[in-house]
């Protein structure tokens, strides 16, 4: 038997609090992070994974509501074996499912009742949740269930008690419990937490098991808690049996592979992170006193709210914050004493691997057989389009030049992303002055000719799973000009306008 530990917060603002040493000592301490209310897209929980951690996580649920509202992010150590079951996000909840060892986690979030982006008519909001968690037990027999989510208890809707369609009873009181079916709930043990319920199945509950209300951090109106659970290992696999002597046959050298006999390769970034031989404890004694100071203002004003109390909760706020920056900037300086400190040798030795950059995995499928895979894909047949029928009368949508105004529009739309075959970037692009750039495009409309390296694009194989032989493996990437991409731009805003 061993111990898992999860960490869970609501955070209520990731971006803001990521540095926070707090919550990098907690990325060390615990095996899983369940962090709801982060505010970010799913973008910034993967590129701020801590090395070592994998992600899954959700974007906030509407760009419309606002940045300020749900998304969650489940960060869990690479080395447990852990297995996605379900992970979905919708514009009112988001809810992650995944299995370790015998045991069987969700992680949900659902917002408040009188949010603004929950839909008036769901009045169950626990009923999908259930619904998943019976079908995860019944597809796993035996397995422990363990319900942890920041389902915000609807204290908004009368009557707070009442039965849901399943003949569960959802009682809806200021304490936060629920009764449903045969689970335990064990919120009541918790204090001010981040999370609504905690749901555990018969098969949790008799286990070793403890759920700790953490103390409370200034970063979040919430308490973070810690949830203790024995896992019990699956079984090592039978040792295989013992094969007679081969010679195995020779590896042959990889040869470049491309649709155009062009090398196929795939390359994984490494994640940016400090040298592994850094180490920095930061003093934070007097962040403490000072995050004790704030709460100590806070309840002060919460008790009795005034201009006196307000003002010694904003000064105790603005004092965290500043005492957080410097923390921030201590460990930048500590950093660079640390390179300042390598001797010529090891300096190579830590930057050589960066200044190489990513390394290229080859793929062992054959050109013509990634050639014909890539081709059976595109299996589109012009032939199958019935002809153009119509009587609208034509239209100059096309036959008028481009304006800067509708350049200026397209060249914001432009990402980053990677070359073509003519190695234009963005940036580059973005350095020709507009009118010159401008005459290109509308010559093109003009003559109706485009470059050959529009017509081209170079093919990439990304490999799925860790054998390369097959071309069904692999995932194939285009890279097109980024000329090209301006150019339909431009075309798509007219024919959007225009539709």
């Amino acid at each position: 038997m061993t111990a898992l530990s999860i960490f869970a917060w609501n955070i209520h603002g990731l971006r803001d609090s990521y540095h926070d040493p707090y919550l990098t000592d907690s990325f060390a301490a615990y095996d899983i992070l369940f962090l709801s209310e982060t505010w970010v897209r799913a973008t910034f929980h993967a590129a701020h994974t801590p090395p070592g951690f994998t992600v899954l996580s959700s974007n906030y649920p509407d760009q419309e509501v606002g940045p300020t509202r749900g998304g969650i992010a489940l960060y869990y150590r690479s080395t447990l074996p852990v297995t996605t079951l379900f992970h979905a996000a919708s514009t009112w909840k988001s809810t992650i499912w995944i299995r370790l060892h015998d045991a069987i986690f969700g992680f949900a979030y659902l917002p408040p009742t009188n949010s603004n982006f929950i839909p008036h008519w769901e009045l169950e909001p626990l009923e999908h949740f259930l619904t998943q968690a019976e079908h995860y037990q019944n597809l796993y027999p035996g397995h422990s269930i363990c319900l942890l989510g920041d389902l915000n208890a609807r204290r908004n809707l009368p009557p707070d008690t009442r039965w849901n369609s399943r003949g569960h009873i959802l009682d809806n009181t200021e304490d936060w419990i629920i009764h449903a079916s045969d689970y335990t709930h064990v919120t009541n043990q918790l204090d001010r937490s981040c999370v609504d319920y905690i749901l555990l199945s018969p098969e949790a509950s008799r286990r070793s098991l403890s759920c700790t209300t953490l103390p409370f951090i200034d970063l979040s109106d919430h308490a973070p808690i810690l949830l203790t659970l024995s896992t019990t290992p699956d079984p090592p696999p039978a040792p295989p049996l013992p094969l007679p002597h081969i010679r195995p046959p020779p590896i042959p050298h990889p040869t470049p592979l491309d649709i155009q006999e062009r090398s196929l390769t795939a390359t994984i970034p490494p994640a940016p992170s400090p040298p592994s031989s850094f180490t920095y404890r930061p003093d934070t004694t007097k962040l403490h006193q000072l995050r004790l100071q704030y709460q100590l203002a806070l309840a002060a004003h919460r008790r009795r709210p005034n201009d006196h109390t307000q003002a010694l909760f904003k000064h105790a706020r603005n004092a965290v914050k500043g005492e957080r920056k410097k923390l921030k900037h201590a460990r930048k300086a500590a950093l660079d004493r640390y390179w300042d400190s390598l001797s010529p040798k090891e300096w190579t030795a830590q930057v050589k691997p960066i200044l190489r950059g990513p390394q290229a995995t080859a793929i062992d499928a054959s050109g013509p057989a990634l050639a014909a895979h890539y081709q059976s894909l595109l299996n589109a047949n012009a032939d199958d389009i019935p002809p153009y029928t119509g009587t609208a009368p034509h239209h100059h949508l096309f036959d008028t030049p481009f304006t800067l105004p509708e350049l200026q529009t397209a060249l914001s739309k432009l990402n980053n992303s990677t070359t073509g075959e003519d190695r234009v970037s963005t940036h580059q692009i973005r350095q020709i002055p507009p009118e010159d750039l401008l005459h290109h495009l509308n010559e093109t409309i003009r003559t109706g000719e485009v470059p050959t390296t529009w017509r081209r694009s170079i093919l990439v194989a990304i490999p799925k799973t860790s054998d390369t032989s097959l071309p069904e493996n692999t995932r194939g990437i285009a890279l097109q000009s980024v000329y090209r991409k301006l150019f339909t731009t431009l075309l798509l805003t007219r024919l959007q306008d225009y539709l």
